[in-house]
């Protein structure tokens, strides 16, 4: 099972539930047949999940229609006081089942400036594939070693053992940052960026010595470390970060403008130093020969068609690593202002077939012009990110997203 860590006052801890019984998609709807199944995370105060949501954690694993399964769907929130009050809501795990962070701390005591966070992971849909497994994965902690830092990460898996590798990073990761940043200071921004460093490629070192195969297979990863200060992102892969800023000077004699500003930069293989660090390597970088594909640069061993990936930065992935791909992050410290509204953490199933600044108009849209939660902008999000995937390709890739909400939209 996904790990979420979840931060609610104690107070209301005996009353509060969350969603783990099953669903069905309204018939007729856009969503109506679509096999899909989704490990989502719900919000304190936010709506119920959508139908078309399978509601266990286990029922990810699937591409059918979603059923029940044993244990409870974790959902993560964290919320500043006063922004919204709970909801119960029926079939749903009392939230004593909830696995909770070492170090709970009611969410009145959090000093990160975040006021909501909004988490979906929603399985890919494949008709040759009825029993897909979901290869993504997250966690988020805004608790993480103390009230005043978080950590938020996605992360998607691909090849056979991709989902074992995600699973495996959400287990391992987090655990290793905590440790190395134990004597580090909120403050120290070089401590902190080394000690994420290290967590990644210690990981990646801890992956590779373990049971599951990692030939052909690995998993990317975009994360952040929250501070009252900013937010340091660390990224391996082409999963994405992407923040919202209220434009300068918009606003005035119409509504204001939200741009999309990337945090990370996804590492693909056609990247020059990307790309001379694989031929340093004796790897080549070309388009697959065989497919039609040909504008999709990929990485492959010197004389043999293999292993073809997609990207230059990843964790796992054996064969690809002899070749120049690694696990080394690229970081960057990004402050916080005023002008901040909400950042997106992201796998690439979002931005296939959307670029940055669609992505951010349709939460704004959402929340603004249609009176929607946070929560239920980042559904929107989900489900019209796998929409384009099924009106482009006829499958689709997994979907995960973080939301972190900093300031409202007007």
């Amino acid at each position: 099972p996904t790990r979420f860590s979840a931060f609610f006052p104690d107070a209301r801890r005996p009353r509060a539930r969350m969603g783990c019984g099953p669903s069905k998609a309204k018939k007729g709807g856009r969503h109506d047949s679509l096999p899909r199944a989704v490990r989502r995370a719900d919000v304190l105060g936010g709506p119920p999940a959508p139908d078309y949501y399978s509601s266990s954690s286990n029922s990810s694993r699937r591409g059918s229609k979603a059923k029940p399964a044993d244990g409870a769907q974790r959902r993560l929130t964290v919320l500043q006081e006063g922004t919204s009050s709970a909801r119960d809501s029926s079939d749903g795990a009392a939230l004593a089942d909830v696995k909770l962070s070492e170090k709970a701390v009611p969410v009145e005591k959090t000093r990160l400036p975040v006021r909501q966070i909004a988490t979906v992971s929603m399985v890919g849909y494949d008709p040759k594939k009825p029993r897909k497994a979901n290869q993504d994965n997250l966690f988020g902690d805004a608790c993480f070693t103390d009230p005043s830092l978080g950590f938020f990460a996605v992360f998607d898996g691909h090849g056979q053992y991709g989902e074992l590798c995600s699973e495996f990073l959400v287990d391992t990761l987090p655990p290793l940052l905590r440790k190395n940043l134990a004597r580090v200071r909120v403050s120290d921004r070089k401590g902190l960026e080394k000690g994420l460093r290290g967590s990644f490629l210690a990981s990646n070192d801890l992956l590779q010595k373990h049971g599951i195969d990692t030939a052909l297979s690995g998993s990317t990863c975009t994360s952040a470390i929250l501070t009252n200060q900013g937010l340091l992102t660390a990224n391996v892969g082409d999963s994405r970060t992407v923040a919202a800023y209220l434009e300068a000077g918009s606003g005035q004699g119409g509504p204001r403008r939200y741009v999309a500003r990337a945090l990370t930069v996804d590492h693909k293989p056609d990247i020059p130093g990307e790309r001379a660090r694989i031929l340093a390597r004796g790897g080549r970088v070309a388009p697959w020969a065989q497919s039609d594909l040909d504008h999709i640069f990929r990485v492959w061993l010197k004389d043999e068609d293999t292993p073809g990936i997609a990207m230059s930065r990843s964790f796992g992935d054996r064969v690809a690593a002899q070749v120049g791909i690694i696990a080394e992050p690229d970081c960057a410290f990004h402050e916080l202002g005023p002008d901040l509204s909400f950042v997106l953490l992201a796998t690439d199933g979002v931005w296939e077939f959307m670029d940055n600044q669609e992505a951010v108009d349709i939460v704004i849209n959402e929340m603004r012009a249609r009176g929607r939660t946070f929560h239920q902008a980042v559904d929107t999000l989900v489900a019209e990110s796998n929409e384009r995937w099924l009106q482009n390709e006829g499958v689709a890739d997994d979907i995960t997203v973080i939301g972190l909400l900093f300031n409202l939209p007007v």
